[in-house]
């Protein structure tokens, strides 16, 4: 059989849909999805930064995940928020003035959601008891290297989801699909006027973090979250290790070879060369378009004096006649 692998992937976009991935999917709504089992929801467990840890029982009088993100993100993020609408509203930009919530949906604020999961239903998983204790070590690890970086990453909520299923397309019976956890967070550092607000890539700078290439520019392949998220994949891997999973460390084959940093860097600038000459080339057209379009008015005001000229001199026959 082949070995269990340590899944971990982390965005603010579903894969499926491109929007903003909302966190009542996690606790509130989760009878509401066609792919979980009433009677197993009592398996889950939940945490919160303000209420910590409890189960579907006793969810009743806690904050929803979503309110426990907008009370965090107002509690530490709202004075630069109101200064950013204050700089909006004495330019005339009324349009830009933003609400809390309206920054918790945005893809620049958003918090950040990673999924942690041991195995599949093909090659087996793991238990829900043995993966809470693991995420527990990986969520703990997350904050002891956010206290020694400036307190840049701040765990919001997580759920531990053990209540979904799939049909088995051999048997067409109901089988438990895998156990995994799903982790809110979001980054934040202090900018220049001495206030928090959310950003990835500048909390990682001021972390001390270089990007893969850090002679090139920064992108969605040269980031220095790629290099933290290396980083804390060998974390997730040593945690699942230790708790006496055989897993697989190696990568899966991609499609697309990895390159070599020089290779990298080859591509990049005959990239850039390629977009350059086609820039050129549309600014060549533009030109050429214009000068045509020039030309084709100076050939309707010529023939349009033409016509005045004419219709002149047939008033000046026509006048002539008369004397």
């Amino acid at each position: 059989m082949d070995k269990k692998r340590a899944s971990l992937h982390s965005g603010k976009k579903s894969q499926k849909t491109g929007k903003i991935i909302r966190p009542p999917h996690n606790d509130e709504e989760r009878e509401k999805n066609e792919n979980v089992k009433v009677g197993l929801v009592e398996n889950n467990f939940y945490w919160t930064c303000y209420d910590g840890g409890y189960t579907s029982d006793e969810q009743e009088d806690k904050l929803t995940f979503q309110a426990a993100e907008l009370e965090f993100y107002k509690e530490h993020y709202q004075t630069t928020l109101d200064k950013q609408n204050e700089r909006h509203l004495k330019a005339r930009q009324k349009k830009r003035v933003k609400t809390m919530e309206d920054w918790l949906n945005s893809p620049r604020y958003a918090p950040t959601e990673t999924i942690l999961r041991v195995g599949n239903v093909d090659v087996g998983f793991a238990d829900r008891l043995s993966l809470k204790e693991m995420a527990e070590e990986y969520i703990q690890k997350l904050n002891e290297w956010s206290a020694e970086h400036n307190d840049c990453l701040h765990i919001l909520d997580y759920a531990l989801h053990a209540d979904e299923y799939y049909i088995d397309e051999d048997t067409g019976k109901e089988k438990p699909s895998s156990t995994h956890v799903h982790l809110r967070y979001v980054w934040d550092y202090t900018d220049e006027q001495g206030d928090r607000t959310v950003g990835c890539e500048k909390a990682l700078e001021k972390a001390g973090y270089e990007r893969p290439y850090p002679d090139l520019k920064e992108s969605r392949k040269n980031n220095r979250l790629m290099t933290f998220t290396a980083e804390f994949r060998e974390t997730w891997q040593k945690i699942i290790l230790s708790h006496g999973y055989d897993i697989e460390t190696e990568p899966l084959p991609t499609k697309r070879k990895a390159k070599d940093k020089q290779t990298y860097i080859a591509e990049k600038r005959a990239h850039i060369a390629e977009q350059r000459a086609i820039e050129k080339e549309q600014k060549v057209f533009e030109r050429e378009r214009q000068l045509i379009i020039k030309g084709q008015l100076a050939d309707i005001r010529t023939q349009q004096a033409d016509e005045k000229i004419a219709k002149a001199q047939a008033l000046q026959a026509e006048y002539e006649e008369k004397l």
